[in-house]
């Protein structure tokens, strides 16, 4: 069993699916992050 090594007070939750592997992770709080979860929901909406 893995754990993280830090938690993340703040932030978003992820999960993505590749034809059925399943990848689970967490966008921190930062501009970057706030960035890269707004591109996702638009690839998320053209497919």
């Amino acid at each position: 069993m893995t754990r993280p090594t830090r938690e993340a007070a703040k932030g978003t939750k992820v999960t993505l699916d590749f034809g059925g592997t399943v990848l689970t992770g967490h966008l921190n709080d930062s501009e970057t992050a706030r960035a890269m979860a707004e591109r996702l929901r638009e690839l998320a909406r053209s497919l």
